[in-house]
């Protein structure tokens, strides 16, 4: 069965614009992977590392090849830039991919959900537990050496696993807008919603605004 995401497609093309990576050195980055070479590299400190932790790793190379397929992105031979004797592929974007990251395009990608995602960890638990304390994103990010746009992932999956609920993250006044619009443009997507509201909401907020704890169906 496949899911549609909505807001991650700006997170690649950028991503991707800023790192000279293949297809794993992306997928790495935005899993937030500990691994040695990412850690050599200095990558963990990129604002981007560990954007999509909640992923599996397929579902994160299934999107990028997505946007690949659609034409925003494409590979090309880095070993030839460098003489090397052997292919090595990276990937850049293209004309498409340029002016969608310009535009702020929100490109719809989808996910695999027969592949399962993670379903609470420690890392989700630190972020609510000094969430609580500094009540602050920046604070936390701050504090986690996170990107902001981590840390509000984070009290998203918090709020779908019932470990926060949604009134301790966003304003009750924010809440009761986003979800007014919301009954108002049922079939809107996120971008569009987004266009609806306030133009300082954070996408962080809107998407915990519209978070759905999940059920005992569900999980």
């Amino acid at each position: 069965m496949k899911e549609q995401l909505n807001g991650m497609s700006q997170i690649i093309l950028e991503l991707i614009k800023n790192e000279d990576k293949g297809i794993l050195g992306i997928t790495e980055i935005l899993k937030g992977s500990r691994s040695k070479s990412i850690m050599n590299r200095g990558l963990y400190q990129s604002k981007w590392f560990g954007a999509f932790f909640w992923l599996h790793k397929d579902n994160i190379k299934g999107i990028i090849r997505q946007l690949k397929q659609l034409g925003f992105i494409e590979s090309y031979d880095w070993g030839g830039k460098i003489g090397a004797p052997y292919f090595i592929p990276k990937l850049r974007l293209t004309a498409a991919g340029k002016r969608a990251l310009e535009q702020k395009m929100d490109i719809p990608l989808f996910i695999d959900k027969d592949i399962p995602d993670i379903q609470s960890s420690d890392t989700i638990t630190t972020t609510i537990g000094l969430f609580r304390i500094h009540h602050s994103v920046p604070e936390v990010a701050y504090r986690r050496k996170f990107a902001y746009s981590t840390i509000w992932k984070h009290l998203e999956m918090g709020i779908k696993l019932r470990l926060i609920p949604v009134e301790e993250i966003v304003p009750q006044d924010t809440l009761d807008q986003v979800r007014r619009v919301k009954v108002a443009n049922p079939t809107k997507s996120l971008s569009e919603l987004k266009m609806l509201l306030p133009e300082d909401l954070d996408w962080g907020m809107l998407r915990c605004a519209l978070a759905q704890p999940q059920t005992q169906d569900n999980k």
